[in-house]
């Protein structure tokens, strides 16, 4: 099924290029986990991670833009979409830390819908913005990178709610080298990575987690 859905991915995103005309830059939404100094705490809860919902508004597949000096104009793309990056990247965050994590079902919509024979927290949500945008002009070069994230939280201690948060960074640089992706896939795994980490630092939260 997800290859299947992968598939369905690609093709509406070479269809949407097809159409457009545009070219496209390839890009990876990286998380880089820093391991905190001193001794960890030590994860007890075992977390579901539902896949997040896309809500930018835009192709699932685009998360930028890049403008040459002779304005034409590319879009910057990941491999599959947004919503399964983001997921995916999440897990990986997870599991960085320590936690068991489950990878499974919809969205989080309520606490109807929580496995709790597997899990002590459910943890979803959407995708406002994740966005990286690099201008190249004549005489400069600007470069940005916005990421907004809301978390949606379900816990075995209150399963009769669903409670969100949110999660932003964003960081712009000017006159930086825009020939290669490296300063763009840098920019934004830094501002990706530092809203994945704020995810641990909501005190609710890190009370189930630890």
């Amino acid at each position: 099924m997800r290859s299947f859905i992968y598939c369905l991915a690609l093709l509406a995103f070479f269809s949407f290029t097809a159409c457009t005309g545009k070219s496209s830059v390839p890009l990876d939404v990286m998380y880089q986990y820093q391991p905190p100094e001193g001794k960890a705490p030590r994860p007890r809860a075992v977390v579901e991670v539902r896949p997040f919902t896309d809500n930018r508004g835009k192709p699932s597949s685009i998360i930028g833009a890049k403008t040459s000096p002779d304005g034409l104009e590319s879009d910057i793309v990941v491999s599959s979409t947004v919503s399964e990056t983001v997921t995916r990247r999440l897990i990986e965050a997870l599991r960085a830390r320590g936690f068991t994590v489950i990878d499974a079902g919809g969205p989080v919509t309520s606490p109807d819908d929580a496995g709790w024979k597997r899990a002590d927290i459910i943890l979803g949500g959407e995708i406002r913005v994740l966005w990286v945008e690099a201008i190249a002009l004549p005489e400069s070069t600007s470069l940005k990178a916005d990421v907004q994230l809301h978390i949606s939280v379900v816990e075995s201690v209150d399963k009769k709610k669903v409670r969100g948060f949110n999660v932003n960074r964003r960081l712009d640089r000017r006159n930086v080298e825009l020939s290669s992706t490296r300063s763009m896939e840098e920019l934004l795994a830094r501002a990706f990575s530092f809203t994945i980490d704020r995810i641990f630092e909501d005190q609710e939260l890190r009370q189930s987690m630890y």
